[in-house]
């Protein structure tokens, strides 16, 4: 108890009244209450009343009934004319006097509002001269269940600050409110201090202007944050806060004459009651009840896009949650998705989906045409929560594509067939089944000649044969021409035909038909196929000049991918190579390895250098008397069937 200085005399006093206060408590007849009736039915009975007092001056200003069925009053006792102090007192349930407090100091201490707190005890606040850093400053008590003060705390500024009422919240803490002065005597403005279990402040928040404003009482409402009420000027004034302090509405009741409101209590429906005075309806003050609708809340609605650029025909996941101010998810809610063109209002809607135990929502959708557009997830709200949208953005563009092209060799000699192969992906995998177009320039690409069209495989990938018909560079250009969902593509590739020298000639002899002829002077393969009768024999004969062969036993023939055996002989300027295999259809493939070099031998001798002129003519000589031989053993036969000569050209 905060202790105070008197003279012996004053003492005295003190005694003497505190002796004649506890002989004036009394029973008072019935019939000297009187009732006032403003309906038909009758009024209650008073069962019973007590004063408390003694020949100084009291007033209560705040009661809560207790735990225990009895009754605690709070308000001000001044012991003289000078001083007064907080004044605490405790009934049982019929209101006889169980204990009685006051607490204060030298001057003046004023007392409010009290609660009777979780464990028990007491919370009186209200406001101090004797204490703090101004002028008037809040003062909070805390008591345990016998009244003896725990702990007492002052909040406030240089000027006045008054508090009226006090709150225990749901974390053990208090929420204080009253009035404070920020812009000086003359004005007020309502002022809620959150202090925790101990008194210590957490945070302060004041609303209002420059006029008079004075919060009266608060409450901790059921969505956590807190409800104000008091008078803003000359009209009622209801203030509706987070958890944290922040306004999130206020609303005022009255007109120009006197209104204020000194209790709010938050009803069943979540509205509010409000009790107060007005001279609004006559000249004289009443008491003024006022009962308001469920004010609804603001909610927080969010919209996540997986992928914000995503390409045409591919989904895109839509993700979100609607909840309240204090992440509180509302399910079973109906959130709408709407589309529109990037600068429109034009809205489309897409799709609607019911929240889920936690306010969650999902949606999956697969846009179909190129653009910018703004994507709305919108909630319309209901009688408790204002309505609330979120807003993303999308583009949606097409699926670009890369298309490759390659050659079998980079040169290539007339008379053989060049190989072009190639594969177009996208950013989402293969491409299959689409044409690609082939082509060739000898422009530099000012003009393009078809050379086919080809369709790609599961795994994208294209493949093809062309002829050349003429020595010179090329340009070789696949193109694909796109389509609704993926990019048009092309891919070049150079491509030089030049003539053979005589000296590098291959010459083939079969009485097989052979095809698709194609030599790759980089990896030295000759390439062909050979078909025939079945039930018969084919043979190969390959003259390969010596400059070709730097081994002629490193030379391996593949008969459908399978090695077989061959024979060579050895003529003046070329081997001859044979194999047999039966009739049908055959790939084969010629792995000539690392060239040779007939003229790599020094050559200072004429003779020598006539001798080598010479060679050519004499291979020459020697296939053509060869061929004659074979023409006179096979006249019965056509010469596609038994005589085929092909020149291959490096």
């Amino acid at each position: 108890m905060l202790k105070k200085t008197t003279s012996g005399l004053i003492i005295s006093l003190i005694l003497a009244s505190m002796l004649l206060w506890v002989s004036n408590v009394q029973s008072v007849e019935a019939s000297a209450i009187s009732d006032l009736s403003f309906g038909s039915s009758p009024p209650p009975y008073t069962e019973w009343n007590r004063t408390y007092g003694g020949v100084g001056g009291e007033s209560s200003d705040s009661m809560v009934q207790t735990n225990d069925g009895g009754y605690v009053l709070a308000g001000t006792i001044w012991p003289r004319i000078d001083e007064s102090d907080f004044f605490l007192v405790k009934t049982n349930s019929d209101g006889i006097i169980q204990w009685n407090k006051t607490y204060g100091g030298p001057k003046w201490d004023k007392a409010h509002s009290v609660v009777q707190t979780s464990d028990g005890g007491y919370a009186v606040a209200g406001e101090t001269w004797s204490f703090g850093a101004g002028d008037w400053d809040f003062l909070l008590v805390k008591t345990n269940s016998d009244g003896i003060m725990q702990w007492s705390r002052t909040y406030g500024g240089e000027d006045n600050d008054q508090a009226y009422s006090v709150a225990q919240t749901l974390d053990g803490g208090y929420a204080i409110a009253g009035q404070t002065h920020p812009f000086g005597k003359g004005s007020g403005v309502f002022w809620l201090v959150k202090t925790d279990a101990t008194g210590e402040m957490l945070w302060n928040k004041t609303y209002g202007g420059t006029e008079w404003d004075c919060a009266y009482s608060v409450i901790q409402t059921m969505d956590r944050g807190y409800a104000l009420v008091g008078s803003n000027h000359s009209l009622v004034w209801l203030v509706k806060t987070e958890i944290d302090g922040t306004m999130i509405w206020n609303k005022t009741y009255g007109g120009k004459s006197s209104n204020s409101a000194q209790t709010v209590v938050q009803t069943d429906d979540e509205g509010y009651a409000l009790a107060g005075s007005t001279n609004l309806f006559g000249i004289s003050t009443d008491f003024w009840l006022i009962k308001t609708l469920c004010v609804p809340e603001i909610t927080n609605l969010t919209l996540s896009i997986n992928n914000e650029s995503p390409y045409i025909g591919f989904p895109v996941e839509f993700t979100g949650k609607l909840e309240d101010l204090h992440g509180n998810g509302l399910n079973n809610e109906t959130i709408e998705i709407y589309q529109a063109p990037k600068g429109s209002t034009n809205w489309d809607l897409i799709s609607s989906r019911i929240t889920g135990d936690v306010g969650d929502y999902f949606f999956s959708y697969i846009p179909m045409k190129k653009g910018s557009f703004i994507i709305k997830a919108e909630w319309g709200g209901n009688q408790t929560h204002f309505k609330t949208s979120s807003i993303g953005n999308l583009t949606v563009q097409y699926n670009p594509t890369t298309l490759t092209i390659s050659l079998s060799s980079s040169t290539s000699y007339i008379g053989f067939n060049v190989g072009i192969d190639g594969v177009l992906t996208s950013e989402t995998g293969q491409v299959s089944d689409v044409p690609i177009l082939l082509s060739y320039s000898v422009t530099e690409g000012r003009t393009w000649n078809e050379i086919t069209q080809v369709y790609t495989s599961l795994d994208g990938s294209f493949s093809a044969e062309w002829l050349p018909t003429a020595t010179g560079t090329y340009r070789v250009k696949a193109g694909w021409a796109g389509d609704s969902f993926l990019t048009p593509a092309t891919a070049t590739i150079n491509l030089a035909v030049v003539k053979a020298n005589e000296e590098a000639l291959f010459a083939i002899t079969s009485n097989s038909t052979i095809l698709g002829s194609t030599f790759n002077s980089t990896s030295r393969e000759l390439s062909f196929a050979v078909t025939g009768s079945s039930e018969t024999m084919g043979y190969v004969n390959l003259f390969i000049p010596k400059t070709e062969v730097g081994n002629i036993a490193a030379i391996r023939v593949y008969f459908d991918n399978s090695q077989i055996m061959y024979s060579t002989s050895q003529l003046d300027d070329s081997w001859l190579l044979h194999f047999e295999y039966p009739h049908s259809t055959h790939s084969i493939i010629i792995k000539l390895g690392e060239a040779g070099n007939i003229f790599s031998i020094p050559i200072e001798n004429p003779l020598v250098i006539i001798g080598l002129i010479g060679i050519p003519v004499g291979v020459a000589c020697i296939i053509g008397a060869f061929l004659v031989l074979r023409k006179k053993k096979t006249k019965s036969r056509s010469l596609t069937d038994s005589q085929i000569l092909n020149y291959f050209k490096l």
